[in-house]
């Protein structure tokens, strides 16, 4: 049991850096700028998970979230998550819909993992700072994730 909590503490971490009420809408209504650029950084993020790899993980986050998750905390995140629902799979992640709130817009996939056969949903929060569009945030959920 002990276990399971200290899994999902990295997980509710990331959810609490972007926890913002969202409100759905369909991906007409939402900035295409904010849905292209999440298809290259979303990509790259969800790599950058399996190889480990903190400067291309870290390259396109937000400030905050930078602060709030150093090189040691991206690697234990790394560790929980390929604990559970293992490696990412490469090309896999489908355009879901989106959600915007307060100059936020989160971009949701759903993306295959080598141990989730249920699939992924992978919410990746995007907020724009002096013209620039950084990753604010991000949430990953699954029944594995959920401990179902």
């Amino acid at each position: 049991m002990a276990k399971k909590i200290s899994i999902k503490i990295p997980i509710i971490f990331l959810c609490l850096i972007m926890m913002i009420p969202f409100t759905s809408c369909s991906s007409g209504d939402a900035d295409k700028e904010f849905i292209d650029f999440a298809e290259t950084a979303a990509e790259d993020y969800l790599i950058a998970v399996n190889n480990r790899d903190f400067n291309t993980f870290s390259k396109n986050l937000s400030k905050e979230m930078k602060e709030a998750l150093p090189e040691a905390e991206f690697l234990n995140f790394v560790d929980q998550i390929e604990g559970i629902i293992g490696n990412y799979i490469e090309g896999s992640k489908v355009f879901k819909k989106t959600e915007k709130e307060s100059g936020y817009i989160a971009i949701i996939y759903n993306a295959e993992y080598t141990d989730e056969p249920a699939g992924v949903e992978v919410r990746i929060v995007l907020q724009k700072i002096d013209g620039e569009i950084e990753i604010a945030g991000s949430l990953f959920n699954s029944p594995k994730l959920r401990g179902e």
